[in-house]
């Protein structure tokens, strides 16, 4: 056998039997030894060369020469039938990675080369993986699995079974029992009552069921509600009605102690025609102040801003009081005192007749600026009408008296300066 060193680390040994001859079959490559020694750094440029003990160089015995011969073809015969049982196995190398566009590192299947050995060993089998490219993999994540059974299982606790509910033709008599507990249990509801109610029993029943009463009313303090047997033009009640009070039967007391709460206040109500508690077709005293605590009541909850807003009036009577509050419960202005500057700012005056001298200082700049002095009924009129009623209908007799007195003295002035 002649060997010779090669460059660097590597020697090749050429064998001088023709049986060693290297072939196509017999070309191994030897990935993992390379690896495993420090050898065959590069996998892809394999060689036939294997490892030479550097130490010595002299030549081998004759009986170990064939000794290693028959080694030698031995461990063909097994590499062969090895390579022909790779030849039909449907395993893929690490080539086929290359069908994803990934370069491989080497273009060399372990079946196409075969490098012999001095010491043969038995060639590791590598795990056999199918080939199933159209295959599709899904990835699960486990906590998102987690979470969506999570949420799946609180959907079904919150939502109901549309089978299990009754539904009702009318959907508002079917909530109505709650939207009244809960509207009840938000607004604070404080009572009145009229004359010929009889206030202790009233009172028992509004602190059993949680509410206040009383008898003191003024423009801030205005009660919620008014309990009324018999409708009259009482100064508490007109001051309610101008807030937009709710106007109630006596039977809503007594109902709602039955039922152990407030019951809704629009089926005792006054002013409601499908109750038949008054005439409301009447055109008497009563029928009209409960029209109109209805209608302003409602007026009131769509935003107005009172049945009197806008007004701004001098009240030129002995005993104010009781129109001074009238005005401030509906939303209008009282200017306390008429003098040159307040003067101009009016828009209505209320007087009488008989307490005309109140004003009489006043009369022409009342006049000159078109201010109507009229009588304390205009109040009430304007409060329970449907339409407004006209101002010039209420006008005091003496205050009109000296309007046409004046108007007849600037006609004459006006024809005398034409002469």
């Amino acid at each position: 056998t002649k060997s010779r060193l090669a460059s660097g680390n590597k020697s090749k040994i050429v064998p001088a039997h023709p049986e060693f001859q290297e072939t196509e079959e017999t070309k191994i490559e030897d990935i993992e030894s390379g690896a495993e020694d420090g050898e065959g750094e590069n996998v892809g440029d394999v060689d036939d060369t294997i490892p030479v003990n550097n130490k010595s160089e002299a030549p081998l015995p004759a009986s170990t020469k064939k000794n290693e011969e028959s080694t030698y073809r031995k461990s063909m015969k097994e590499l062969e039938s090895l390579v022909d049982s790779m030849k039909n196995s449907p395993a893929v190398s690490i080539i086929s990675s290359a069908k994803k566009g990934k370069q491989a590192k080497t273009d060399l299947s372990v079946a196409e080369r075969i490098t012999p050995r001095t010491t043969p060993r038995n060639t590791p089998k590598r795990p056999v993986v199918e080939d199933k490219l159209e295959s599709q993999v899904i990835w699960l994540d486990p906590e998102e699995q987690r979470n969506r059974e999570a949420l799946a299982l609180k959907l079904s606790m919150e939502t109901p079974d549309l089978g299990s509910i009754d539904f009702s033709d009318n959907m508002t008599a079917a909530f109505e029992t709650t939207t009244a507990a809960d509207s009840a249990a938000a607004v604070p509801r404080i009572f009145t009552a009229t004359s010929n109610v009889d206030e202790k029993k009233a009172k028992e029943i509004i602190d059993l069921l949680g509410g206040e009463f009383t008898t003191t009313i003024d423009p801030e303090n205005i009660p919620t509600h008014v309990i009324a047997a018999k409708v009259s033009r009482s100064e508490r009640l007109l001051q309610c009605v101008a807030a937009g009070r709710w106007l109630l039967h006596t039977s809503y007391l007594e109902d709602s102690k039955t039922a152990g709460r407030w019951l809704q206040e629009e089926k005792y109500e006054l002013g409601n025609p499908s109750n038949n508690f008054i005439d409301l077709t009447a055109q008497s005293t009563e029928s009209k102040m409960c029209n109109a605590a209805r209608r302003i009541r409602q007026q009131v909850a769509n935003g107005s801003s009172g049945i009197y807003s806008g007004m701004r009036t001098y009240v030129a009577l002995p005993k104010q009081g009781p129109f001074i509050r009238l005005l401030q419960a509906g939303g209008g202005t009282v200017v306390k005192e008429c003098n040159n500057e307040t003067i101009k700012t009016l828009t209505h005056v209320i007087c009488e007749n008989r307490h005309f001298n109140l004003i009489e200082g006043k009369v022409k700049q009342l006049i000159d600026l078109n201010i109507p002095v009229h009588t304390p009924i205009y109040l009430n009129d304007y409060l329970t009408s449907e339409t407004k009623p006209v101002v010039d209908g209420y006008v005091l007799d003496e205050y009109k008296n000296l309007q046409k007195e004046r108007e007849r003295k600037k006609n004459e002035t006006g024809s005398t300066r034409k002469r």
